[in-house]
């Protein structure tokens, strides 16, 4: 009887396990093809398994080893020949990633920023500052944690229609030492005309959702068209303070607590005045 082989047995049971996933779930195919590849490998370089095959046509044992070999080799070439065109067409697009701003900031950071200070800002920039620079951060995307979802709202405060006073409140309590603001979450346009189903993209910006959730500004909850106007994230405030920061002519009740140290045609960063008592 034929000796069975644990190893191949496991990679085809694996291999046709992960083709039945990938069958429900086109993502699957990522893991079905190595698996695959394994296993075509293992066939065809199996020694006894062309004995067998080479055996049954009455080949010389001599010319077992050299036939099976040559026959590989071809194999591998015509693969080689068929898919090397596609493979090196692929690698001249290069698909490399080009954004200097974001470079810029993270190469300013490592180098002017003590390495314990604490940064603020939006969620997916706050996961590229702690990957490329290492700095403490206030908040980063990982949405399952309600604290640090209730974190990120106060952070996000700072694209707010808030007093300066009360921002820089905010971001004293989670000490805070550099906020980081986007110029295109701040001065993001609106779309007016564009819709998705019957939900109208104008207040879909995150702005405009700030303002909704502090029930102020842009809000048509329910509330205001009753007449209520009760608010559970402080005082209204005319001015949106990512708006009021910028520019030379910042009023003494922003600059006093917020200097301005990077700025560039996407971020603006401020440091916190005597943010460490």
């Amino acid at each position: 009887s034929p000796t069975p082989d644990p190893p191949l047995l496991y990679n085809v049971l694996l291999s046709v396990l992960l083709g039945v996933l990938a069958l429900m779930t086109s993502r699957f195919r990522c893991l079905w093809v190595p698996a695959m590849c394994c296993v075509a490998a293992a066939i065809l370089c199996s020694v006894g398994l062309w004995r067998k095959v080479l055996e049954k046509i009455r080949l010389p044992r001599k010319l077992i080893r050299l036939v099976r070999m040559t026959l590989l080799c071809l194999f591998i070439g015509a693969l080689a020949a068929r898919k090397l065109p596609g493979v090196w067409k692929e690698l001249e697009e290069l698909r490399e990633f080009y954004d200097p701003d974001t470079v810029d900031l993270m190469q300013w950071i490592k180098t002017n920023t003590p390495p314990d200070s604490v940064i603020a800002g939006s969620m997916q920039l706050m996961a590229g500052v702690k990957l490329c620079t290492g700095r403490r951060i206030t908040n980063h995307p990982h949405f399952e944690n309600k604290a640090l979802r209730d974190r990120t709202l106060e952070i996000y405060q700072i694209y707010g229609k808030r007093a300066p006073e009360e921002v820089y409140t905010i971001l004293q309590s989670h000490g805070t030492d550099y906020i980081i603001v986007e110029e295109s979450i701040c001065f993001a346009p609106k779309q007016e005309e564009a819709s998705l189903g019957n939900y109208n993209s104008e207040n879909c910006r995150l702005v405009d959702i700030l303002d909704l959730v502090n029930d102020r500004g842009t809000s048509t909850l329910s509330s205001h068209k009753a007449g209520n106007h009760e608010s559970g994230h402080g005082n209204y405030h005319p001015t949106r303070f990512c708006e009021a920061l910028r520019g030379p002519n910042t009023s003494k009740a922003y600059s006093k607590h917020f200097g301005l140290v990077f700025e560039n045609s996407t971020f603006r960063m401020y440091r916190l005045k005597k943010s460490r008592l």
